[in-house]
């Protein structure tokens, strides 16, 4: 261990500073690792005496640099002590770790100011086993635990979706046609009781990829006369929407013996899957946002981890470039569509810019409006998180309720022929930086929690993304 490392940069002049021996080229290697490291760092002898701190050190605690030369691990120390939440906790752990030199140690230190500390120390040990002192890593992980609270409220608040129960009652002949259907059968799945009784076979609801294999596995079960609990599969509603059910069954059986059909219930666990899906989805992100050490297109991953959770057909990040914001990345969405809806900047006849009368440039659509908060949660399309999202654009259209926004409407979503379509803001520190766009061909493929749910993740996106690119 050397005697003392070369001062961290803003320290005194040389001339002011006791003479020393010259570096090795080793020594000046690890001094530079040590001012290149992302960590704090704080190295002292085995006499609890400082060998050197990085600038890092000297900035996050805000220490002077003479106060680093003078070597005294106490004085450092103190200064650090008083920007603690609990002090007296921060001290019992370096105490005890300087009386028990070969423990390592990581933990989180909350500070008066409101940052969040990692810190992580370890014992340096020479080939011989003498113990030469200790080293102390910081991080400042704030803005990670930031992400990490927005998401883990979002997962907490859809796992409560999870206890929520809707379930239809009935009843099939040995055929599997419904003898008896509860009257809860429309609200769930539309159907009207004589609709399905007499009319109907239960494999009939499948969708129909996979309704034959379904369907002979089910019968097979029958044939048997053997019970089933919890058998999740999906219902395709009257108006196309999929959803899944948890299925309970017991045969019903004559005096003899016989089967005579099958009495049980479908409880609706769609909220329970997608809220699965959520948590992943939540876990993915935080995972992607938080780990300095991932490479690779982060913003993709995060797009493509998105719209595979959502079952969305297309999905998009536009994010601010100049006074525009153009789509940073997309998947699903035609080249065509993508080329024409680039730019959001609305344009006069001769190509120039339009601006408003503060001198920004206008947006236009509904894009537009989310990206200036120009939203109206007065309107069953505008959420009160400055979301838009509707499951059946094209009646929204006819309706003429989109046309008395502030921006100039396009409409290509529509005319594209997307029905389902939710455009979610990506904000940081109250500031909107950019917009997660879903679309889909199909109907109701959106919901309301669904939306709150990408606008609680859109804050944990949007600050990672400014983040790493501040």
């Amino acid at each position: 261990m050397p005697d003392r490392l070369p001062p961290p940069s803003g320290s005194p002049n040389p001339s002011d500073m006791p003479s020393r021996p010259l570096l090795t080229q080793r020594e000046l290697l690890s001094a530079a690792q040590q001012e290149a490291s992302p960590d704090a760092i704080l190295i002292v002898d085995e006499n609890a005496s400082i060998v050197t701190a990085n600038t890092r050190f000297l900035l996050m605690w805000d220490i002077p640099p003479r106060l680093a030369q003078a070597a005294a691990d106490e004085p450092v120390l103190q200064k650090v002590v008083s920007q603690q939440k609990d002090p007296e906790a921060f001290l019992r752990r370096v105490r005890h770790l300087y009386e028990h030199r070969s423990e390592r140690s990581r933990d989180e230190l909350l500070l008066k100011d409101g940052r969040i500390i990692d810190r992580y120390s370890a014992p340096l040990i020479a080939e011989n086993g003498r113990y030469l002192g200790r080293a102390w890593f910081f991080r400042d992980i704030t803005e990670r635990k930031r992400v990490e609270s927005h998401l883990q409220e979002s997962v907490a608040r859809f796992d409560q979706l999870a206890e929520q129960s809707h379930t239809v009652v009935w009843e099939v002949d040995t055929d599997g046609l419904y003898t008896y259907v509860s009257r809860s059968c429309e609200h769930e799945w539309g159907y009207r009781q004589m609709e399905l009784v007499g009319k109907m076979h239960f494999y009939e609801l499948h969708p129909e990829e996979g309704r034959e294999p379904f369907k002979t596995a089910a019968l097979g079960v029958f044939s048997q006369k053997l019970a089933f609990v919890n058998l999740e599969n999906p219902v395709q509603t009257k108006a196309g929407l999929v959803k899944w059910v948890s299925t309970n069954g017991t045969p019903v059986l004559a005096s003899d013996g016989r089967l005579l059909g099958y009495r049980g219930s479908d409880t609706d666990i769609t909220a329970h899957k997608l809220a699965e899906s959520l948590q992943k989805l939540a876990l993915i992100v935080f995972k992607r946002l938080a780990d300095s050490d991932q490479r690779g297109d982060i913003i993709r991953d995060i797009l493509l981890a998105v719209k595979d959770s959502t079952g969305m057909e297309a999905a998009g990040i536009r994010l601010r470039s100049d006074e525009d914001y153009p789509y940073s990345h997309t998947e699903g969405f035609p080249q065509e569509f993508v080329e024409k809806e680039r730019s959001l900047c609305a344009r006069s006849a001769d190509g120039g810019l339009v601006r408003n009368a503060s001198g920004d440039v206008l947006l236009e659509c509904l894009c537009g409006n989310i990206l200036s908060g120009m939203t109206d949660p007065s309107k069953p399309f505008f959420t009160r998180g400055g979301s838009f999202w509707t499951s059946r654009a094209s009646e929204l259209l006819s309706s003429a309720a989109l046309t008395q926004g502030p921006a100039r409407m396009r409409n290509r979503c529509i005319t594209s022929g997307y029905e389902s379509v939710a455009l979610i803001p990506l904000r940081s520190k109250e500031r909107i930086i950019g917009l997660l766009q879903l679309n889909d061909r199909r109907k109701d493929r959106l919901t309301l929690p669904l939306v709150e749910f990408l606008e609680e993740l859109g804050v944990g996106i949007g600050i990672g993304i400014e983040r790493r690119t501040s």
